[in-house]
């Protein structure tokens, strides 16, 4: 399921009295085989999918936080799975549009794992910066999600946003 909320980074041309013209929206997917993030752009008046950003999420691939629990979670009433969280997905995303014809996009990731409370596990702040006039069908290479904070133990990241500056 696509997250319904689409967090557009503008980009267009001004047209008088009526704002900008979007033609480029990311929007991330989670728990799905597009998860990751999915460049869009307008093409004769339809939104067609460019491609979908993966490299560097490390998709399903359980990583390691200090104190968490280790094994699978397989006592009573327990999932079977894992206890380490892996990345399922994006979301909560926010971005700029760059002078040099690309976006640079920040996202939470969300998780999976054996505890059986999915969004519970600690997770990660990621970033990737793409090229606006990409269209696909497959990414420019060399564009690969980076991560800026593993949240700890005991810790969820919840959101990204930008703070204005003097």
């Amino acid at each position: 399921m696509v997250c319904e909320c689409k967090h557009s980074l503008r980009r267009g041309r001004r047209k008088r009295n009526t704002g900008s013209t979007v033609d480029t929206f990311y929007e991330p997917a989670a728990a799905q085989t597009t998860a990751g993030l999915q460049k869009w752009v307008l093409v004769s008046g339809q939104w067609q999918l460019a491609y979908t950003l993966t490299a560097g999420l490390d998709l399903g691939v359980p990583y390691i936080v200090a104190g968490y629990p280790t094994g699978n979670n397989s006592g009573t009433g327990g999932t079977g799975f894992p206890w380490a969280p892996a990345t399922a997905g994006l979301r909560n995303i926010t971005g700029v549009v760059n002078g040099d014809g690309t976006a640079t996009i920040y996202a939470i990731t969300s998780t999976i794992s054996g505890n059986g409370d999915q969004g519970a596990d600690p997770n990660k702040l990621v970033v990737i910066t793409d090229k606006l006039d990409a269209s696909g069908p497959t990414p420019p290479s060399g564009e690969s999600f980076a991560t800026l904070r593993t949240a700890g133990f005991g810790e969820v990241l919840r959101g990204v946003s930008f703070t204005p500056s003097r």
